[in-house]
């Protein structure tokens, strides 16, 4: 049996709390594979997979009808994305793009069907994980009937914000302003508006939240 530390579920919070032989049963189910920069990891025409940051970051998108991309997500290492499409056979329906040099790790469904059926603890976790993915999918949605891009800007900073008020933009802009539903040049007037007005301190990539919506 491997070795806890040497597992790549070790790293997911999906998984972590299973017992080891479930993680080391997992862990005979993944394919490791290794992306360069600007590589693409997975596809909406790929099979549904499950697709797990063992090193790196990876940048999650979808195209609208007009070819445009719309920035969904980012994930670092332990992160992971496309759980739903481990419940039922069929393609994911984002776009998976290695932002670093990356390493991951990928379940396809036909491949965890069976644990799935053979160990209720994970299914349980891929359901409280799943949950949780809508409810940030609800913030986005949220996010953009907002008609204001300063007020969605400051909402979406408070939603992200440590209890402390601080946050660390970690996106690039272009990628955030996509996820607001905005241009970078508004996002950038928006941040110098809502520091301008008292309500947020910047620093570079810093921010401290002055006041509460």
């Amino acid at each position: 049996m491997p070795q806890l530390n040497q597992l790549c579920v070790t790293k997911v919070p999906l998984f972590k709390t299973l017992a080891l032989p479930i993680q080391a049963q997992i862990e005979g189910l993944i394919r490791h594979r290794h992306f360069e920069r600007g590589e693409q990891v997975l596809g909406p025409e790929a099979e549904g997979s499950l697709l797990i940051v063992e090193e790196g970051k990876v940048k999650l998108y979808r195209l609208s009808a007009d070819g445009s991309e719309h920035f969904q997500k980012l994930l670092g290492t332990g992160d992971y994305a496309g759980e739903a499409g481990l419940f039922a056979a069929g393609a994911n329906d984002f776009f998976a793009e290695a932002e670093s040099d990356a390493d991951v790790c990928l379940i396809t469904y036909h491949d965890f069907i069976g644990l799935l059926e053979q160990h209720p603890a994970v299914t349980m976790a891929l359901l409280q994980a799943t949950f949780k993915q809508n409810q940030q999918l609800s913030l986005q949605a949220k996010l953009l009937t907002i008609s204001s891009i300063e007020e969605r800007v400051l909402e979406y900073l408070n939603s992200r914000a440590q209890p402390s008020g601080r946050l660390n933009l970690t996106v690039k802009f272009k990628d955030l302003a996509s996820y607001l539903g905005t241009t970078p040049e508004t996002l950038s007037r928006s941040l110098k508006n809502l520091e301008q007005s008292g309500k947020i301190k910047r620093q570079q990539r810093q921010i401290q939240l002055l006041s509460e919506i």
